[in-house]
């Protein structure tokens, strides 16, 4: 007698079913490796950079050892520092933190002699700034009002759905509302001193002496950089090549500056 078709149809659904779930293992494989692949890929080209801008081939100094190192350089040598270095010293501090997240900065790179001498002299005449590398100009921006096209396209970097970005820009439209622009300019500043403070200990790393500064003529700077009135010079920072310190560091011991709260100092 003849099986009911029900019963005929069961063997090539149960055949069908097992094709289906091989095609599904080996599309999960095939995306598996692929990612695998980018993974890789990406360590291989960070890994590749990192050992790019080490042109000596030495290893970079671990954090404590740069921080007990490192030290203001007044006297810069003549040796002039490879670009790529310098870059992959930036390329580094540009991942400080911000408050906010908000990045509300830009760095420019002086490294021509004749250009150096001229920032030299809006710098008070400092001889560290003519006789240095590379000096790096941190600049503050202060266009980070809801509408400001740089404030919107740092939001969508993480806003990844029209919720979130209309939540963060209430959020700093609230936050921003009391403040006029020369305010701002002042918080965007205080963010520079954190990039600052990591360029000079990254540079360290690679034993590249650094020289922080604030010192200029303000006026005579932001005529230097010749920028829109967003943007405002507030730190220079010198790096090159020069001598390690022949003086330990002097600083108070931690247990000088520790404080608790509600208590007084003791010295």
């Amino acid at each position: 007698t003849a099986l009911p078709a029900t019963a005929r149809m069961k063997p090539i659904l149960l055949n069908l079913s097992f094709i289906l779930c091989l095609v599904a293992e080996f599309k999960r494989a095939i995306l598996a490796k692929s990612s695998l692949t980018r993974q890789a890929s990406r360590v291989e080209f960070r890994q590749t950079r990192y050992n790019a801008a080490n042109f000596k081939g030495d290893k970079m100094k671990s954090i404590k050892e740069a921080m007990l190192s490192r030290h203001s350089c007044r006297k810069f040598c003549s040796d002039k520092l490879n670009s790529e270095l310098v870059r992959e010293i930036l390329d580094l501090a540009r991942l400080s933190p911000s408050s906010c997240g908000l990045e509300p900065w830009r760095m420019m790179i002086i490294s021509d002699p004749c250009e150096l001498k001229e920032l030299s002299v809006a710098c008070n005449s400092q001889p560290q700034v003519a006789e240095c590398s590379h000096a790096v100009i941190l600049i503050a921006r202060n266009d980070l009002r809801v509408g400001e096209e740089y404030l919107e396209r740092t939001v969508r970097r993480r806003a990844n759905t029209p919720q979130k970005y209309e939540a963060a820009m209430n959020y700093f439209r609230a936050k921003f509302a009391d403040l006029d622009d020369e305010a701002l300019m002042n918080y965007a500043t205080k963010q520079l001193y954190i990039l600052a403070a990591n360029i000079a200990n990254i540079a360290e790393g690679f034993d590249v002496r650094s020289c922080i500064m604030t010192g200029f003529d303000a006026a005579a700077l932001e005529k230097f950089c010749a920028l829109e009135t967003k943007f405002r010079p507030a730190i220079v920072v010198a790096l090159g090549r020069g001598e390690p310190s022949k003086y330990p560091h002097t600083r108070y011991e931690l247990d000088e500056i520790l404080i608790s709260r509600g208590g007084s100092e003791k010295r």
